[in-house]
């Protein structure tokens, strides 16, 4: 027999609970559940999911929407009830999710949101990159086009070098420091608008030419901070997930976002090896576990990790319990880094740990092709700027000694 739309809610918020969701946004939800309920029972149709009652309730608050009744938070959180109902009905389990408040820079154009799809779909069909290079992709040529809109431009006929340098102009603020990834998917862009006969505004113009990076000051530990980062550790009532997470990053350098999408499937015990997809380049890689992280990992999921339905292997204990986000890990680090008296903790990220593996690999001679496969780079050229860092290469270097300045160097 079909549930209740009120026997369905019920099952929603227990599922909530099983999440280790705060009071508060369970007492959230349980309001919006309820409105879907009361409508359901005053249209006389208290028996299972209807569909037209969802939509009867949405269209309600959409017009209290406009007219200041309710804020956009409120209504976003009767999309999303509704999104559990829904849900609930087909799968017959509950899934919490994030809520997502959509894009900052919405396109009301159907051209360009089409656009936008068809260039973004052929991105990924023609090429490897990893989800978050496609993300970014996404995301500036949005911003182009919600630019356009805000400008009062309808299509890219008619486009001018003078509205892509407007365009560069009003984002250098907000992308100070990715300015040249701005600049290489715009060109990236306009390539597939020249092929598609959308535009003809050259891909190749000199204004669209990035300029180098700065290549930033590589900081990592030595052997010795190390040493007193593990010896002067101190285990309180995370201890054991941050030892985890530290011995791991130190025999393992692997990135901060692999760590946090670490799951309890990733790790196998018999072959005490970790394999995963790396966030950043998308690829496969098994990873050999020593056994020193090995057992710190072992003792953090068994004495410690809260006893949850997450997959994910770092958690954050306080409630609702979900997984360690990028910026915990680091904050991790900087903590044990200040509590171990390491000079100027505040620099350090669990990147460090990453950059002082490839430091450390090639003084012990290692070729950089093992490097780079050891550290999960997706190019061996990637290891380059490791192998420059590490302080037995600086003897390599030649010194001025001899040689007469000239020019503008006198």
């Amino acid at each position: 027999m079909a549930m209740t739309m009120r026997e369905i809610s019920a099952e929603i918020l227990k599922g909530m609970e099983d999440c280790n969701l705060s009071k508060s946004t369970i007492k959230d939800y349980s309001y919006y559940l309820g409105k879907f309920t009361k409508q359901a029972e005053a249209s006389c149709r208290p028996g299972p999911y209807s569909l037209e009652v969802i939509e009867l309730v949405l269209h309600s608050q959409k017009i209290r929407l406009e007219t200041g009744k309710i804020s956009s938070r409120s209504f976003q959180r009767y999309l999303k009830a509704a999104s559990f109902l829904e849900a609930y009905t087909k799968t017959g389990s509950f899934v919490w999710e994030r809520m997502h408040h959509g894009s900052k820079y919405p396109l009301n154009t159907i051209f360009f949101q089409k656009t936008l799809e068809t260039a973004t779909a052929g991105l990924i069909a023609t090429t490897h990159h990893a989800p978050a290079t496609i993300e970014w992709y996404e995301n500036v040529i949005r911003k182009f086009c919600h630019f356009l809109e805000s400008e009062g431009v309808t299509g890219f006929s008619n486009l001018t070098i003078r509205d892509v340098t407007r365009f560069l102009e009003s984002t250098h603020d907000t992308n100070k420091g990715s300015m040249d990834l701005v600049i290489r998917n715009l060109k990236a862009f306009f390539k597939f608008l020249n092929r598609q006969c959308l535009c003809t505004v050259d891909a190749d113009i000199t204004i669209l030419k990035p300029i180098r990076r700065r290549e930033k000051n590589i900081i990592y530990f030595t052997k010795e901070e190390i040493h007193t980062l593990l010896e002067s550790f101190t285990f309180d009532d995370r201890g054991r997930r941050d030892y985890a997470i530290l011995l791991l990053a130190i025999h393992t350098g692997i990135r901060r976002s692999d760590i946090c999408n670490l799951k309890l499937q990733d790790i196998s015990w018999e072959t005490y090896t970790i394999e995963l997809r790396q966030k950043k380049t998308g690829r496969k890689t098994i990873i050999p576990l020593v056994p020193s992280a090995g057992n710190a990992l072992a003792d953090y999921i068994l004495h410690e990790r809260p006893q949850t339905a997450c997959e994910h292997i770092f958690l954050i204990p306080t409630s609702p319990t979900r997984p360690l986000a990028g910026h915990g890990v680091d904050a991790v680090v900087r903590r044990r880094c200040k509590q171990a008296g390491v000079d100027k903790p505040e620099k350090y990220t669990v990147h460090s740990f990453r950059r002082s593996l490839s430091t450390w690999l090639p003084q012990q001679s290692e070729p950089v092709e093992e490097i780079a496969q050891c550290i999960g780079h997706a190019n061996i050229h990637s290891a380059d700027r490791y192998v420059f860092a590490s302080p037995s290469m600086q003897g390599c270097c030649l010194g001025f000694k001899g040689i007469e300045p000239k020019g503008w160097l006198k």
